[in-house]
C-alpha cells in the first residue's frame, strides 16, 4: 500500500491510519516553541485554539525519510496510538499534508530527564537514592509494559525520557 498524502490510502497492516484534515493543524493549533529536535523531526509546544490547552507537536518532514523510514513512523505512530500506559506518552491527534506528519502529543513539561540530571548536578542538588530509584522504577515499568507487548525501544538514553512537570515528584 501507498504510504502518502491521502488518508484513503494510508495503511498499515491492511488498517488505515485515520489523519484528520490536513489544514486542520493550523486551524485549531498555534505553534510555539522548540522543545527539541533530532534527526527526521522537531518537536514544539502548541496551544490549542479552541481550549487553550497545551500539547507537543512532532513534526516529521516527509523529504527527509526515506521511504523505508515513513514506513517505519507510520508503524511508530500507530503503535503509539494503541498503547495506555501511565509512563508513555499519549497521542492526542495525527495530521498529514503532502510535505510534513504532525503528532500532536501530551506535554510534558519538566523537559529531558538527562537535562534534568546535569541541572541538578550543576546546581548541586542531586536526587537522593529514592527519588532515583522511583525513577528507574518507572523506567522499567515503561519498558517491561513494552516488551510483554512485544515492542523494543531501540534507543534507551536519558535523553529520551521526559519528566511530566517541573517538580521533584515528578513522573517519568
Amino acid at each position: 500500500e501507498k504510504y502518502g498524502d491521502d488518508p484513503e490510502k494510508t495503511k498499515l497492516n491492511g488498517q488505515k491510519i485515520r489523519f484528520e484534515n490536513p489544514r486542520y493543524f493550523t486551524q485549531c493549533y498555534e505553534r510555539k516553541n522548540l522543545l527539541g529536535q533530532g534527526a527526521h523531526a522537531k518537536v514544539y509546544k502548541c496551544e490549542d485554539k479552541r481550549d487553550a490547552e497545551k500539547w507537543a507537536v512532532k513534526i516529521l518532514e516527509k523529504r527527509m525519510l526515506k521511504p523505508t523510514m515513513e514506513r517505519e513512523y507510520y508503524k511508530e505512530i500507530e503503535m503509539m496510538r494503541k498503547m495506555d500506559h501511565p509512563n508513555l506518552i499519549k497521542v492526542h491527534e495525527l495530521f498529514q499534508d503532502s510535505e510534513r506528519i504532525y503528532i500532536v502529543l501530551e506535554l510534558c513539561r519538566g523537559g529531558e530527564l538527562f537535562q534534568e540530571i546535569n541541572r541538578r548536578k550543576q546546581l548541586q542538588h542531586r536526587w537522593t537514592e529514592k527519588q532515583v530509584a522511583r525513577i528507574m522504577f518507572q523506567i522499567f515499568f515503561a519498558l517491561k509494559f513494552l516488551h510483554d507487548i512485544d515492542v523494543v525501544h531501540r534507543d534507551i538514553k536519558p535523553e529520551n525520557f521526559l519528566l511530566y512537570k517541573e517538580d521533584d515528584d515528578s513522573h517519568i
